[in-house]
């Protein structure tokens, strides 16, 4: 009897095994091997290492055919960990630069006799797949195998388990929200890089569900713990927290996810987060109940976020839609020194963000999750070119832009030109809606230490002047608009109600629904005439739904 060829299974191959073990549990394992062309032996050993392999399918090559450890692992884990933390600076990576990092965590980790030779970067490359090139983003760091292997055998797995509905993605994106379109704009990236950008910052956490029929509540992460904007103010369009440099801290996403989980427990239901593989995103988190936490492949957010096909960009598109459309009308009524120090608080970009979040369907939505791998068994799998994942971006702001109820949006674009010539600025619609494409949104906590000791014996000259950026470099002229907000009586309401009718009263073929509304909001405000308008703390409100 002739023995079995030995074959060695690529990682690809194995987790197709597990697919077919998932997908058909009636079958044999002695059926399988035979269906691989593998001995039952060697079918039995892959079963054992099932975890090992799942884990290593999200970061590695899956057509390697072992998963071998490295002689420095914890040294690699560190290394990679930092070298996301220099790229997230805008400081592009290359062989020396792996070089010199290495030496200094194996200088802390009291390593000895640990060279960073040639042989061992290259090892550490392929093994972690990184591509040394000087374009800032993670688009350039994620190898096609892998996010080949995570849309294919990984993410169908995960999926399997719920329905459409339960399905959700959550991703944060940074905003300067009082920025305007002036030539001072271009310092926007430096700026974004120090502290002395953080109260002209923000950082935005959305969540959508697969089919696009629920957007959770928009979180905002400010500097100021208690803005004056928020004094007497007790219904905000967004929920709020604070952090010094408004960034996303593993505590606040914790805190996050508790409060989703209880939500998610009082209307028995079980669903699914993905998010992507960041230091403020806690990996222990055992104590859910009724939400499950999958992470997406390092460095992959580009090719597998659904928010990143096109969500992020509509909302920052229409947010700065909204600032240029009141410029535009400051310039309509001549009011120039209104709009050159036009700037909008805290509440109000709330209100913006809450607005464009509206905006954004479920069609759309459904698309980018197609586009980002998400497919269900009815659904055929799309695969993407690099080229067209920004196409795709631009046709979800074109459909976005045709949807829209009103036509004042459009305008914007087409009197582009007014504002250019108002500001004397030469900057372009796209530059102000991409100024802060890569602006940092989570605490760089990890490897402060590593990362200080190379910053400081590093080269500006090596990397080139513009890739380092100095956080002293810049002074903010513009600060948030921080100012109280007065309590509006019923009988200022009324006023304005009357105003408003008599504004739309004059304008020919106004539509009736306008009045309708309005009516609306005349008989809340008369029904609510009893309402205690005193002013809860923010902490009590951010917190109402776990009480």
């Amino acid at each position: 009897m002739n023995k079995m060829k030995r074959k060695t299974l690529t990682i690809q191959e194995k987790m197709k095994i597990f697919t077919k073990m998932d997908e058909n549990t009636q079958l044999t394992q002695v059926q399988i091997a035979k269906e691989f062309n593998i001995s039952t032996s060697t079918l039995y050993s892959i079963i054992l290492k099932r975890k090992e392999l799942e884990e290593a399918a999200k970061t590695v090559d899956v057509k390697r055919k072992r998963v071998k450890s490295a002689k420095f692992e914890e040294l690699e884990k560190i290394l990679f960990e930092s070298l996301h933390q220099l790229r997230s600076k805008n400081i592009p990576i290359n062989g020396s630069v792996i070089r010199k990092v290495s030496l200094v965590v194996a200088n802390q980790l009291k390593i000895e006799n640990f060279t960073a030779s040639n042989g061992w970067i290259d090892r550490f490359r392929k093994r972690y797949v990184i591509n040394c090139k000087i374009i800032p983003g993670e688009c350039t760091s994620i190898s096609e195998n892998i996010v080949e292997g995570w849309k294919n055998n990984v993410l169908p797995r995960i999926l399997k388990e719920y329905e459409p509905k339960d399905i959700y993605s959550a991703n944060e994106f940074g905003l300067f929200f009082n920025l305007l379109p002036d030539n001072s704009m271009t310092h926007g990236i430096e700026y974004c890089n120090g502290e002395k950008c953080s109260k002209q910052r923000i950082t935005i956490l959305l969540a959508c569900n697969m089919d696009g029929s629920e957007k959770l509540k928009p979180l905002v992460i400010g500097k100021s713990k208690q803005p004056k904007c928020f004094k007497n103010i007790r219904n905000f369009p967004c929920d709020y927290t604070d952090q010094k440099n408004a960034w996303m801290t593993s505590e606040q996403f914790e805190f996050w996810l508790r409060k989703i989980d209880f939500q998610m427990r009082t209307k028995r239901r079980q669903i699914l987060m993905i998010v992507d593989n960041c230091p403020a995103h806690p990996k222990n988190l055992e104590f859910l109940t009724n939400l499950r936490v999958e992470f997406l492949p390092p460095n992959s957010t580009f090719h597998t976020q659904p928010l990143d096909m096109g969500i992020i960009k509509v909302i920052k598109h229409y947010y700065r839609k909204m600032i240029a459309r009141r410029i535009l009308t400051e310039i309509s009524l001549n009011n120039q020194q209104t709009s050159l120090n036009w700037k909008v608080n805290i509440l109000e970009a709330m209100h913006f963000i809450a607005a464009s979040w509206e905006i954004v369907n479920s069609e759309s939505i459904q698309k980018c999750f197609k586009k980002a791998g998400f497919t269900m068994d009815t659904d055929p799998v799309e695969y993407a070119e690099e080229n067209d994942y920004d196409e795709t971006r631009q046709i979800m702001v074109i459909d976005a832009t045709s949807d829209c109820p009103e036509p004042s949006f459009n305008e914007v674009v087409k009197r582009w030109n007014d504002i250019q010539n108002f500001f004397n600025s030469s900057v372009s619609f796209d530059e102000f809606v991409n100024i802060d494409d890569y602006t940092p949104v989570y605490e760089i906590h990890f490897n402060d230490r590593i990362i200080d000791d190379y910053m400081s014996n590093a080269s500006n000259k090596e990397f080139g002047s513009q890739n380092i950026i100095k956080s002293d470099d810049f002074e903010r002229t513009n600060k948030e608009s921080d100012d109280e907000v007065s309590i509006v009586t019923r009988s200022e309401v009324m006023d304005s109600l009357k105003t408003v009718r008599r504004f739309f009263s004059q304008l020919k073929g106004a539509d009736e629904s306008v009045f309708s509304l309005l009516n609306k909001i005349e008989n809340l405000t008369l029904v609510n005439e009893n309402m205690d308008l005193k002013q809860t703390t923010l902490h009590g409100w951010f917190k109402e739904d776990l009480n």
